[in-house]
Formats: C-alpha cells, sequence, structure tokens
C-alpha cells in the first residue's frame, strides 16, 4: 500500500525538528550547516538537476536553509561563499570585487540571510516563550490540583484534564471529547431533552 502524503509531512516535518534543535544547539554546528548548504548548492549545479533552476536558485535555497535553521550568520556567511562561488561556476559580464566577490548578489543573498534569520530568530524567541508559559501553567495546575476544561465551540469538541474528571468522578478517558459527549457524562438526560440542552449554548453563542 503506499505511503500517505501525510504520513511523509509529518516525517519532513519531524526531520526539521530535529535538525533546528541539534543545530541550535552550538555555535558551530550552525556555521558548518552554512557550508554544507554551500556545498549541496554547487553539487546541485552540477548534477543534471541544474536544467530545472537558473544557476544562482540553488544557492538562494543554500541561504534560506542556513538562516532558517542556524540564524543570520549562518546566513550571511553562506550568502558570502555564495558570493564567492557562484562567479566561478558562472562568468559574469561586470567585474568583480577583489576578483573574487560577486557584490550584487551578495547583496541580495545577504539580504534574504537576514530576513529569514531574524524571523527564524523571532519565532524561536517566540516559541521558548510559549513553553516556558505552558511548563508554569503545568506546574501551577498540579501544585493547586486544579483541574482544567476546555470548550471548543468551532470544532464543537472539549479538552478534559485527567484531574478534571477525577473532580467530576468520571472515568479515566481521552482528553478530547466531542462536546455532547462532555455534557451527556456531566448530566445525563433524557433525549427528549437534549435538542432543547443542546440548542442554549448555540443560542447564547449567537
Amino acid at each position: 500500500m503506499p505511503a500517505k502524503p501525510f504520513a511523509h509531512k509529518g516525517v519532513y516535518s519531524a526531520v526539521a525538528v530535529w535538525l533546528e534543535k541539534r543545530v541550535g544547539e552550538t555555535v558551530a554546528l550552525r556555521y558548518v550547516l552554512a557550508l554544507g548548504c554551500t556545498l549541496l548548492a554547487v553539487l546541485a549545479y552540477l548534477s543534471p538537476v541544474a536544467q530545472l533552476f537558473p544557476p544562482a536558485g540553488f544557492f538562494v535555497f543554500a541561504v534560506l536553509a542556513a538562516a532558517w535553521f542556524g540564524g543570520a550568520g549562518p546566513g550571511i556567511l553562506t550568502a558570502t561563499l555564495g558570493a564567492l562561488t557562484l562567479p566561478q561556476l558562472v562568468p559574469v559580464s561586470y567585474p568583480l570585487i577583489g576578483g573574487l566577490l560577486d557584490l550584487p548578489r551578495f547583496i541580495a543573498f545577504s539580504l534574504i540571510g537576514l530576513a529569514v534569520g531574524w524571523w527564524s530568530f523571532r519565532r524561536r524567541q517566540v516559541e521558548r516563550a510559549l513553553r516556558e508559559s505552558e511548563e508554569r501553567l503545568r506546574l501551577a495546575l498540579a501544585g493547586s490540583h486544579t483541574g482544567v476544561w476546555d470548550v471548543d465551540f468551532v470544532s464543537r469538541t472539549v479538552f478534559i484534564s485527567a484531574r478534571t474528571r477525577e473532580l467530576c468522578g468520571l472515568p479515566p478517558g481521552p482528553e478530547v471529547v466531542p462536546l455532547n459527549e462532555w455534557f451527556d457524562s456531566l448530566l445525563p438526560l433524557h433525549p427528549d431533552d437534549r435538542p432543547r440542552r443542546n440548542a442554549a449554548p448555540q443560542a447564547h453563542l449567537t
């Protein structure tokens, strides 16, 4: 049976998260990533795939990858390496800085590296703050023995913590359940009364 596309997306996402975590652990590894991305760009240019993209496209991808996973510094390093390497592969009609550096491409690559690196840095800051906030909430709830339940009226589901089930005298079960199932577990009703009960929250929201 062929693999489902969503399964591949999950694998790619897991690999990206693992790579981002590993690269972010040490400064040296981030800059090694810049060298690796540049090398891959050169190999891609020398491969049959080169016919599908403009020469600079491979180095743009290299800068994007280095800046996304490593930050602005590795992005700038990859931009510099790309601006030094690309003229050796594709001759240019304008003079090079010091006979080596392609200044227009260096500026373009650097702007991409700075923008993506800054955005990636801000995203990691937000994710770190969110994780710390969630951990503080988890510890506070665990220490106070407080139950939590949250209704999502868009998806019509309810998140129920294990402590909430315990406080309500309910057996263990999944954390996310359909809204009607949650109401039924709290207050069993006669089938004839359920339509009116289900309509009350909807009327309140509208």
